[in-house]
């Protein structure tokens, strides 16, 4: 993603981006787990990568969420705190909004 300021542009990687959205996801009450899309990412790719999709549009930033919560919390309330974390880390380490933030529960932790 490059950004453009008065002074020139900067480039920021998918991967930072990702570290970002990552740590939002790890300090919202009642997330469990990140899910893995596929298998290559599951053994292959690093921690920030799983459960996490960014794709750069015209008009922003679309971060897919894949989650796995906390059996007994309020679905719709913790889906709604990733999505209010991610935005609020992103605008202050990185300094953009997300265009949108969407959280996909793929199951429920008993444990």
């Amino acid at each position: 993603m490059v950004l453009k300021t008065e002074t020139g542009e900067i480039e920021i990687s998918m991967n930072a981006i990702r570290s970002v959205v990552y740590k939002a996801m790890i300090s919202t009450f009642g997330l469990v787990d990140v899910s893995v899309q596929n298998l290559i990412t599951r053994f292959f790719g690093r921690e920030e990568e799983k459960g996490i999709k960014i794709v750069e549009k015209e008009d922003g930033l679309q971060i897919d969420l894949f989650v796995i919560l906390e059996y007994g919390v309020v679905l719709a309330k913790v889906a709604q705190n990733l999505q209010e974390n991610v935005f609020h880390e992103m605008k202050n380490t990185i300094g953009i909004e997300p265009q949108t933030v969407n959280v996909h529960i793929l199951g429920l932790s008993i444990e």
